[in-house]
């Protein structure tokens, strides 16, 4: 039985964990040097999501109508519906989607502030307006048509031409995953093959290695090299944990999706920590008991992932209500979890864990991005050969478990059999390394003290720059083309020096020290919620904050705004 350990900070809307399942270096390989590595590595990596781009979105138009129809003036309707509440460039604080010009102008400002400067993206889906409008129901072509419209700028913007086309294999490393808004019906997917997985495996071919494609097309998932023989990205497919597809059924019996899924990044993790590597963890909908089923939630406390306790952050299963007071009472709330981080010294290794989740394109509050900025600085090989052995034993008695009783709490994993390793070919993709399951284990994996997560290291992040687009400016100026800027960083505003599980300790107790209505405490507010809390109390004011569609159909980014309960 693992240890609760809590979460810290939750920020709408997907998200990206780093594990430290690959804490120590047990092969030698051929890698470039460190002088090579600090040259042609940035420091810079991209994540992005939630772009929902809405065809149907229409200037003027009306919040009820999620967007898409302009109240006639004949009618009697409320004040603010004559008006309208959707400007040119979005309708933040309502439950409209992006309009088109607004993921046009995200990726004109990308390609030309940060085409050359980034060493690979993170893009954890919701590629299609959201389904809350009956009277134009979204179907399936739809959602291809739209993330096609969605991966097409991608590659527009990062992939070289040559003779006229894109050249793919000089393009930045680009992880896409699966949203909840990317199949159809909404929420639900089933095993692969299927339609849907495999329509979008013709359309992310580009993005996804060739001997991985055969795990996306049955599972929607998939693990590449980023940077060679030192980091991976996984991305997930957070559906099958998710409670709210239909077609799963958690991952408690083999077989299932989410079992087959968690197989597989238990190998992934076991194949990366053999290689010296570290690994990024990325996908849709963020790890929270309210959102994962049971067996997949307890699954992932073997990942060095954090189970949920008393003091963490959860929603409220109250309805959603429009008063803003309600706001107060998340933050209040929110402060009271600080306040009971104990001080860094006194934490081990292990107790906490950091998950970054991204705020979105989509205007539900301001429309924004992150830049994050990592460690390139290699480790020293001395320093490797020191630990390898010592986790290599850890590792391999951690696979001695035959299957036995309690399965619920167990993880189905592989034999720790290294003649995987003989058969690498050398490229950044991953081998079939599924077969022969027949072993299982409880305990979590080990914790390194020196890996990017606990320790300023190679591969540690070391902060990010949220950029956002004031909307109230932009949509005053309908014919000027809006630009990203600078909303915060985490260095300047906060003075992070990293993003180290210690860091954010110091500053979650800083926040609770200062106290809710302190300079910081302001800040970390608007931050929260990308500086639209003014527009937050008049949508409230008017009625129109979040309104439901008829549809009613929401999706895991909602949950902020479910804990806020606005």
């Amino acid at each position: 039985m693992t240890n609760s350990r809590p979460i810290l900070c939750c920020i709408p809307f997907a998200w990206l964990f780093i594990t430290a399942a690959a804490a120590y270096w047990l092969f030698s390989w051929d890698t470039p040097s460190e002088q090579e590595l600090r040259y042609s590595l940035r420091g810079n990596f991209l994540h992005i999501t939630d772009i929902h781009p809405d065809p149907y979105y229409r200037t003027n138009a009306t919040a009820r109508s999620s967007c898409h129809r302009i109240a006639l003036q004949t009618m009697k309707k409320p004040k603010h519906m004559k008006r309208g509440t959707a400007g040119p460039w979005g309708a933040p604080g309502t439950i409209c989607d992006s309009p088109v010009g607004l993921v046009d102008t995200t990726f004109d400002w990308l390609s030309e502030n940060w085409r050359d400067g980034l060493d690979f993206i993170i893009w954890t889906g919701d590629n299609a307006r959201h389904d809350n409008d009956d009277s134009v129901p979204r179907k399936e072509k739809e959602i291809i048509d739209l993330n096609r419209l969605v991966t097409d700028k991608f590659i527009q913007t990062f992939a070289p031409i040559k003779h006229g086309k894109p050249n793919y294999s000089k393009m930045i490393p680009i992880i896409p995953c699966i949203g909840n808004n990317d199949v159809y019906p909404t929420n639900v997917i089933s095993a692969g093959p299927n339609f849907m997985l495999d329509s979008l495996a013709d359309l992310w071919a580009p993005f996804i290695p060739k001997t991985q494609m055969r795990f996306f097309r049955r599972g929607g998932y998939f693990v590449k090299e980023v940077i060679p023989n030192k980091l991976v990205v996984v991305s997930l497919n957070t559906l099958y944990f998710f409670k709210a597809n239909s077609a799963v059924h958690g991952c408690k019996t083999v077989g299932e999706p989410g079992k087959n899924h968690m197989v597989w990044l238990d190998n992934v993790l076991k194949r990366t920590q053999q290689r010296g590597m570290r690994a990024y963890l990325v996908g849709h909908v963020a790890p929270r008991r309210k959102h994962y089923t049971p067996t997949c939630y307890r699954h992932l406390e073997l990942f060095d992932f954090p189970s949920e306790n008393n003091t963490s952050m959860s929603a409220s299963k109250d309805k959603v209500s429009t008063t803003v007071y309600n706001l107060g009472r998340y933050i209040h709330r929110l402060f009271r979890h600080y306040e009971t981080v104990p001080p860094a010294r006194q934490v081990e290794n292990g107790d906490y864990a950091v998950v970054h989740i991204n705020p979105s394109i989509i205007p539900t509050f301001f429309p924004a991005l992150r830049i994050f900025q990592y460690n390139t600085t290699t480790e020293s090989n001395t320093k490797k050969a020191e630990t390898a052995e010592k986790v290599l034993d850890f590792h391999t008695n951690m696979y001695d478990e035959v299957i036995g009783e309690n399965q619920d709490n167990k993880v189905l994993t592989s034999e720790d059999d290294s003649s995987d390793a003989d058969n690498w070919d050398g490229e950044d993709e991953f081998p079939d390394i599924t077969a022969n399951i027949s072993v299982q284990s409880t305990r979590p994996r080990p914790h390194d003290p020196q890996s990017p997560v606990h320790s300023n290291t190679f591969l540690t992040l070391l902060g990010y720059d949220q950029y956002y687009i004031n909307l109230r400016k932009a949509n005053a100026n309908p014919r000027v083309r809006p630009r990203y800027e600078i909303e915060y960083t985490t260095k300047h505003d906060y003075n992070m020096d990293d993003l180290t599980v210690r860091s954010w300790i110091q500053l979650a107790r800083k926040v609770a020290r200062n106290g809710i209505r302190s300079k910081l405490g302001r800040k970390v507010l608007d931050h929260l919620i990308v500086g639209t809390r003014n527009i937050i109390k008049e949508r409230a004011a008017q009625g129109e904050l979040f309104l439901e569609g008829n549809a009613g159909v929401k999706g895991p980014g909602d949950y902020l705004r479910e804990d806020l309960w606005f």
